[in-house]
């Protein structure tokens, strides 16, 4: 029942070792945008850096680019792209000073190191909302004027699982249901999932109140991805500044936050394509597939097909550290069989702001209360 991305697996120099997801939450041609996922470092000198593309679910997964980036950058440096691909420097990162969860104060531990204890946006901002939230405050004691935030975070298995039981719902309609949604507009199908709540988004609190810094997209349940994002400050005050984290219920799972206010140095970054691409046939057409981004995909239609994708690193003569990312691009299709008619009274709620969000909140509490009643009669027997 996963529903998710083509996986990726770099080669550490002894084995492949699954990294992520490529271009996770794409499902249509026209959502496609440029993903960037950071790739882990080689413990293996060598020329070339390999990686595999596979499809391991039950999907139809169609890869446009897959492009190595291979930033140089000085020892004691960590590199992360933003959205857009611009290059962020982290060197003197800062912890927030103190948290509120529904206007409370809450305990920092769960955000202020990479050790896999989340924060799991599972309390809601009110009775009548199931839009959870955090806010973070940062030391500015030199009312600086701009940041950069770095956030280590990924989707839960949970919106995967409550996504699954939302197509559920069309029942033997589904296999049309997707294909209309290939035909409808990217404005369409992007407001239908920022109404939905279902990206991470991110808020700075200003003078005269909060302004929207970032929705960050998907990026798959499977493993966290380490997310940057440029701060203007302009408009705060005082010696601190707050930051809000705002999704749907249990949506996301965040690891780690902080600030950065250093100025970013100086970077070198190559973007160098594939030199050999050779798929689960042994055959080398995918090469000319993967290499720039014009619609032409290296189409995945099986459980089992990879793709073996080797790059030519560029000679690093100075002596320093290099970072790398895969810049992707593609979208994927389900493979889904379900049945009985579509339960159109159900879904017609979909289509007002927050339905799912709420649907996702209603389905915890029932599936908790279900819980809650059997180890209740089994402690009785």
């Amino acid at each position: 029942t996963k529903s998710s991305c083509p996986f990726i697996y770099v080669h550490n120099g002894e084995e492949f070792v699954f990294t992520g997801e490529l271009y996770p939450g794409v499902l249509t041609s026209n959502q496609q945008r440029d993903d960037y996922i950071k790739l882990p470092h080689r413990t293996v000198e060598s020329e070339y850096y390999s990686l595999k593309i596979t499809n391991e679910l039950k999907e139809i997964q169609y890869t446009d680019l897959a492009q190595l980036v291979q930033i140089n950058h000085a020892e004691g440096v960590e590199v992360l792209l933003d959205s857009k691909g611009n290059a962020l420097t982290f060197s003197h990162l800062i912890n927030p000073i103190s948290s509120e969860v529904q206007g409370k104060q809450s305990i920092l531990n769960s955000i202020l190191e990479k050790d896999d204890d989340y924060h799991l946006f599972n309390t809601v901002d009110s009775e009548s909302s199931s839009i959870s939230s955090i806010n973070l405050k940062f030391a500015n004691p030199e009312h600086l004027k701009q940041a950069k935030l770095y956030l280590t975070a990924k989707n839960s298995m949970w919106l995967d699982y409550i996504f699954g039981k939302f197509n559920e719902q069309f029942g033997s309609y589904y296999p049309e249901f997707q294909k209309k949604q290939q035909e409808y507009s990217r404005e369409r199908n992007e407001k239908w999932i920022r109404e939905q709540h279902i990206p991470l988004s991110v808020y700075l609190k200003i003078d005269n109140g909060w302004r929207l810094v970032e929705r960050i997209n998907t990026v798959g349940p499977m493993a966290n991805r380490d997310v940057a994002i440029p701060l203007d400050l302009a408009g705060t005050e005082g010696d601190e500044i707050e930051i809000k984290l705002e999704t749907g219920f249990m949506f996301w799972e965040v690891d780690y936050v902080a600030i950065d206010y250093s100025i970013n140095e100086q970077v070198q970054i190559t973007y160098i394509n594939p030199s050999e691409a050779i798929d689960s046939n042994g055959n080398l057409n995918a090469l000319q597939l993967l290499t720039e981004a014009d619609n032409e995909f290296l189409i995945q239609p099986n459980v089992g097909d990879q793709v073996l994708v080797n790059y030519k690193l560029q000679q690093n003569e100075n002596g320093e550290k290099s970072t790398y990312y895969l810049k992707n691009r593609g979208y994927y299709n389900y493979i889904r069989n379900y049945e009985g008619t579509p339960n159109l009274q159900k879904l017609s709620l979909f289509k007002e702001a927050a339905a799912f969000t709420d649907f996702s909140r209603y389905e915890y509490e029932a599936f908790m209360d279900y819980d809650s009643q059997v180890n209740s009669n089994q402690s009785i027997k």
